[in-house]
């Protein structure tokens, strides 16, 4: 989905209104080579729908137009095009999109005749005024646009009065603000969704109600939609309301598995608990050394919906993981990285949300004693398995946080950030001596290179996760929802039997809670 229209065209030559102009208050007249700047070939008008706006009533209405050409007040909801205004020297043309999706504009407003909208004809230019509520009001052939309590709308001798007055919101944002609720689109700050709930009118002001965020509706600009840092975030400025973050979630988990059946059914346990307990339904990539047959065979049906399952970049099992971006994952946002030895324990969905609203590479650690610096630290060779002797001991890289984290979780929303993060640790790792990385893996590359990019977080998964190797230890733990089998459990048979341990644990606590679906 993209928060912009398709359409790009080139932007008519007319003189924009600049903050300051008065209200325009002239009675509409064709402007003068309109016709000729506002056309392309073919008749049809070259504007661009970001550069529209809607409007909307003290009904609590947008203004919209019949496909007869009537202009009406209805629901944001409705099945009617919503009438759009491009404002243009003088005021404003009227425009609205046709059955084809093509834009006419108003030729004749109705006070003498049926209104007309046409794609060949010369807009009319409506007047535009003001109001001490920051509202406006539209007029032409002397006459103000009147919304009627019967849903019907037209040009009337009635005097509009303050809390009549009409408020604009921009057309990308409206439609964005329509399909959002359906997008899982969230507020990163307060976490809580986009949910459009219509407009409000609260004496002469209007308002419009999204969920977390209520935006004051004026004359003015804004709510204006623009691209946020991310591909999948948005931010929403006005003026009477600060900046913030919309983001859209759409999460993504994946798994690398090789090697032996035990190896393939510790995995199997892993996504069954993260469907099961977990109560995740997104989308799932397993990278196996094995077809998609026989690996989703290893899952319970149930379990393998939104599955699918991708073969491998590298020659490196250790260093799969970091390939990930070699495949088409940049719509999904979080991204996670689970090892096939964790049980997911419990409702996953609020760390998704955090995962995708935090910036940053988030990480665990296995330590649970406070953070200090490699050089307060006393050397041994367990630090080895977080990079040690890849740190310099009192040198400046030494004084840097020593985050002892391991890569068995890993989450993200920022592509490009991470992708330059998982780029170094592959070059860092052909470059590393063997005896490292044969006997600690991947996790003294991770962490040297986690701390030299200075942008790694382990406070989002402080306390969610844990490691161990004795089952019913790992259950006194309700908070840690991500049960890591570690800590001196190194081959696939050994992981297989604790894990099925803890599943069934963790299955039988669940019974006695609440039924679970699906078991």
């Amino acid at each position: 989905m993209t928060a912009f229209s398709d359409e790009t065209p080139e932007r008519p030559a007319d003189r924009q209104p600049q903050p300051g102009d008065a209200p325009a208050a002239q009675s509409a007249e064709p402007a003068a080579g309109a016709n000729a700047l506002s056309q392309r070939a073919g008749g049809a008008f070259a504007i661009p729908l970001e550069a529209t706006s809607c409007v909307v009533t003290h009904h609590e209405t947008l203004l919209c137009v019949s496909e007869a050409g009537t202009l009406l007040h209805a629901a944001p909801e409705s099945e009617f095009s919503p009438l759009l205004v491009f404002q243009v020297e003088g005021g404003a043309w009227f425009l609205r999109r046709n059955r084809f999706g093509r834009l006419e504009a108003m030729i004749s407003d109705g006070v003498a005749e049926s209104p007309v909208f046409s794609e060949a004809g010369t807009p009319l230019v409506i007047g535009l005024g003001g109001s001490p509520h920051d509202a406006i009001s539209f007029h032409s052939s002397s006459l103000n646009l009147s919304a009627m309590p019967d849903g019907t709308a037209a040009f009337t001798q009635s005097h509009v009065l303050p809390w009549e007055s009409y408020a604009l919101i921009a057309f990308e944002t409206f439609d964005w603000l329509r399909r959002a609720s359906d997008e899982s689109w969230h507020e990163t700050s307060s976490r809580q969704r986009v949910l459009f709930d219509g407009f409000r009118k609260r004496e002469a002001h209007t308002f419009v109600a999204c969920g977390p965020v209520e935006y004051r509706l004026s004359g003015r600009p804004g709510p204006i939609l623009g691209q946020g840092a991310r591909d999948n975030e948005v931010e929403i400025f006005g003026s009477f309301e600060r900046r913030r973050s919309f983001i859209r979630i759409e999460p993504v988990v994946y798994f690398c598995v090789f090697g032996s059946d035990q190896y393939y059914k510790c995995m199997a346990l892993a996504v069954t608990s993260l469907r099961l307990f977990g109560q995740y339904n997104g989308d799932i990539i397993i990278i196996a050394d094995r077809d998609e047959r026989t690996t989703l065979s290893y899952i319970l049906n149930p379990y393998t919906r939104n599955v699918r399952v991708e073969s491998p970049t590298s020659h490196s099992p250790l260093y799969e993981r970091y390939h990930i971006f070699s495949r088409n994952i940049r719509k999904y946002c979080p991204v996670i990285y689970l090892d096939i030895d964790i049980i997911v324990s419990g409702d996953i969905s609020s760390l998704v949300i955090d995962a995708a609203c935090d910036p940053g590479l988030h990480l665990y650690r296995e330590d649970r004693a406070d953070i200090c610096s490699f050089n307060d630290t006393e050397s041994e060779t367990a630090l080895n398995w977080h990079g040690g002797w890849m740190l310099g001991f009192g040198s400046e890289l030494g004084a840097q946080p020593f985050l002892r984290a391991t890569s068995g979780i890993m989450m993200f929303n920022d592509h490009d950030a991470t992708q330059r993060i998982f780029t170094n640790i592959l070059k860092v790792a052909a470059l590393t001596r063997r005896y490292e990385t044969d006997r600690f893996g991947d996790q003294p590359i991770m962490n040297y290179a986690a701390i030299q990019s200075e942008s790694v977080d382990i406070e989002m998964l402080r306390g969610k996760s844990l490691n161990g190797s004795h089952p019913v230890l790992m259950m006194e733990d309700t908070h840690a929802i991500l049960k890591h089998v570690s800590l001196g459990v190194g081959m696939g048979h050994e992981k297989l039997d604790i894990m099925n341990e803890l599943f069934d644990l963790v299955l039988t606590r669940s019974r006695s809670e609440s039924p679970v679906k699906g078991d």
